[in-house]
């Protein structure tokens, strides 16, 4: 399975990042393999790849926690450096304003191992990447949907209720209930069904 086509912003000769690539996403395929890290796509492009096209600002990752320590001395030979850390998540951001910021969520190695046993394996610019199950993808939306207010949690609210339009989800069955009562709670099931029912 293929992402959909996206324009992606290239490196211009003037910086000074160590290495310049005409796709971040090249990138961030020889960061991962320096660092000898597992990653798993999520956020935007995940839902660009579970059949629900939308244009996103950043590019997000989920790593195990421990694997941080392998990845942090080699980001910034690649032009980023932090611009938001917190204990379960960190920013980065390219020298280049032009260029997508990336974003690393911290999960423990047991979740991890369970998001990647049920991940799928995809091509983006000619480099192979894994991405988050349609499960794991509408788990982490919930719980975002509950947990954060304004746009952005509007935002995942949309992406949920769109991911289950695009794929044929049946929203009145235990599983997708049992779901969004795991990853967030009965008011945010009752306004998926009200959405879902009446259109987005």
């Amino acid at each position: 399975m293929k992402l959909p086509n996206v324009s992606l912003p290239k490196y211009f000769s003037g910086m000074t990042a160590a290495k310049r690539y005409a796709s971040t996403f090249q990138m961030i395929a020889d960061m991962l393999n320096e660092a000898d890290i597992p990653a798993l796509l999520a956020g935007g492009f995940a839902v660009n790849a579970h059949k629900y096209s939308r244009m996103t600002q950043d590019i997000d990752f989920v790593i195990k926690e421990n694997d941080f320590s392998k990845l942090e001395p080699v980001v910034p030979q690649y032009g980023y450096t932090p611009v938001t850390r917190t204990n379960i998540f960190i920013r980065y951001q390219s020298e280049s304003s032009n260029d997508k910021i990336i974003d690393f969520l911290f999960i423990d190695a047991a979740s991890f191992e369970k998001m990647l046993d049920d991940s799928q394996s995809i091509s983006i610019a000619g480099k192979a990447f894994k991405v988050v199950s349609l499960k794991h993808l509408i788990a982490m939306k919930l719980h975002a949907a509950r947990d954060t207010a304004g746009k952005r949690g509007q935002r995942d609210f949309i992406d949920i209720c769109q991911l289950v339009s695009a794929n044929d989800i049946d929203i009145e069955a235990g599983e997708f209930r049992d779901w969004c009562l795991k990853y967030g709670n009965a008011d945010l099931y009752k306004r998926i069904r009200s959405a879902c029912k009446g259109g987005v």
